[in-house]
């Protein structure tokens, strides 16, 4: 910029500092709001997400005792109770594998409602997409025999809730923030006055008052050199003369140098578009060779159970129709032919959830280790009391990042074969229990008090069939250790065994802790 004179327009530096420090103290005073709106609301969801595991405690004993009564009417008392809590904006109890929903309440500006119909189905989804919060929780009740899980609880929370635990905090906590950036905005202005601007205008004279000689070279006239003579301006014009000299004699090469680089960038961008282009087509090639192969799973599996149907079916047909013309090595052979037929059919399902584990686009969340173990137990109820076994759990099931199915079917394979493989001389005792690790993870361990493993066997029961049990004289695939591998590597974590042959096994394996 020209001033009327034509003569260089020269800004004020304390005008340029003010302006360029203003613009500082918006922009890191609008980070600062945003950072403290966002930890704001994330500190009242996670408070709105623990009060609900409060009310999850307080309300789950009642609701697995009127679930397992039946009593409709009862369960409906409850979820129209729970609505009437101010953070919780819609409840929904549903039976996830039978498909049947028990009940809806949804709270309204003049009420709530309380039903079963699609309509409430209806405004239960158009609240779940937009909902604050989701708090998920199994129904369960103990009864003589075992535990057994009787349904789901889902609450919502939306964000009005939110928005009203924390609008008021988040204007207070806003403007004392905004007071003490603007108070050290006014500090920085007055030090920056004092030790910059007023040092950088004195320097400002000095230089105007040089008459260049030349082009290239500072020359202070012969009045002003004494008065900056060893000064650091001195320094600063001896510097950048010093510096134009490199600058002159260096260019050609700096051209050259620069015209070489930009050859070799041309050629380095083009291989690596030829690689990016490679790993993309070797990418699709993966992706379309992992769908085929899911598919085939899926047909062999299909294709190879029909016949398996068909046998086992027949079988018991000719037993029914012809069982008194068949005599006593008749009926043994069809039953070995049902039970083979039974275990093929067995195996080919595992292979299949073999082949499945890690292939699901469903992604590893934070979930209660607890969920896990309750349904592992709950699958092997029976077996258990079967057996009188006693399994000791650690208390507070800890929170950890994965699947809830495939650390179901973990649980079930690892506690399976304890009671499957456990000493005819005593019942199976199994303790199950966990500790933290340095590495943000969780480090589980599942203690028998079975036959044992052989030292040589402990790298082998991780591998597809592979059984230790020669005899064959107890059931099995010699997949389940296998699937169970899988499932850990899945999750980031690994698995091995210790073990003495006789007294007993211990599985440990690692899965990642929630954040």
């Amino acid at each position: 910029m020209t001033g009327q004179d034509g003569t260089p327009q020269v800004k004020s530096i304390a005008a340029r500092l003010f302006r360029i420090s203003f613009q500082y103290y918006v922009a890191i005073a609008v980070a600062l709001t945003g950072l403290l709106a966002a930890g704001q609301y994330f500190s009242a969801r996670a408070d709105i997400e623990r009060e609900m595991t409060t009310y999850q405690h307080a309300f789950a004993g009642t609701l697995g005792a009127s679930l397992w009564a039946v009593d409709a009417a009862k369960v409906e008392a409850i979820a129209a109770g729970m609505v009437e809590i101010p953070d919780i904006e819609a409840i929904r109890i549903f039976d996830p594998t039978a498909n049947h929903l028990f009940v809806i309440a949804i709270k309204r500006f003049d009420g709530f409602l309380v039903g079963h119909g699609d309509e409430l189905q209806r405004q239960w989804d158009q609240l779940a997409d937009h909902a604050a919060v989701r708090h998920g929780f199994d129904v369960t009740y103990r009864h003589a025999t075992g535990t057994a899980t009787l349904g789901r609880v889902e609450l919502l929370a939306g964000r009005g809730q939110l928005f009203d635990r924390i609008k008021g905090q988040t204007g207070l906590i806003v403007a004392i923030s905004l007071f003490k950036e603007a108070v050290l905005w006014v500090i920085f202005l007055a030090v920056g006055q004092r030790v910059l601007v007023r040092p950088l205008r004195r320097l400002i004279a000095a230089l105007d008052g040089a008459r260049p000689e030349s082009p290239e070279h500072i020359q202070f006239p012969d009045e002003i050199e004494p008065m900056v003579s060893g000064t650091e301006l001195a320094v600063v014009r001896d510097s950048f003369n010093a510096l134009i000299d490199r600058v002159h004699d260096q260019r050609d090469q700096l051209v050259a140098a620069n015209a070489q680089l930009e050859s070799q960038v041309a050629e380095r961008t083009l291989a690596l578009e030829q690689a990016n282009g490679a790993l993309q087509a070797q990418a699709r090639q993966l992706e379309a060779s992992n769908a085929e192969l899911e598919q085939f799973a899926c047909v062999a599996s299909h294709d190879l159970r029909q016949p398996l149907r068909m046998v086992t079916s027949y079988l018991s047909l000719l037993e029914r129709d012809y069982g008194d013309r068949i005599d006593d090595n008749g009926h043994a052979f069809i039953g070995f032919a049902r039970d083979g037929a039974i275990k093929m059919d067995r195996l080919i399902r595992d292979l299949l959830s073999l082949s499945r584990i890690g292939r699901t686009e469903r992604p590893l969340v934070a979930l209660s280790f607890a969920g896990a173990l309750d349904e592992a137990l709950a699958a092997l109820a029976m077996d258990v009391e079967a057996t009188a076994a006693t399994i000791s759990v650690a208390a507070d099931p800890p929170m950890v990042k994965g699947d809830a199915d495939e650390l179901a079917r973990l649980m079930t394979n690892l506690i399976g074969n304890a009671i499957k493989y456990r000493s005819p001389e005593r019942p199976p005792a199994i303790t199950i229990d966990w500790r933290p690790t340095e590495k943000s993870e969780l480090l589980f361990r599942v203690a028998d008090n079975g036959i044992g493993i052989p030292v040589d066997g402990f790298d082998r029961v991780f591998q597809i069939f592979q059984r230790l049990d020669t005899e064959g004289s107890r059931e099995g695939t010699g997949i389940g250790l296998a699937i169970c591998k899988k499932i850990v590597e899945h999750h980031g974590g690994r698995i091995w065994v210790e073990s003495v042959e006789g007294t007993g096994s211990t599985f440990f394996f690692t899965l990642p802790a929630a954040a």
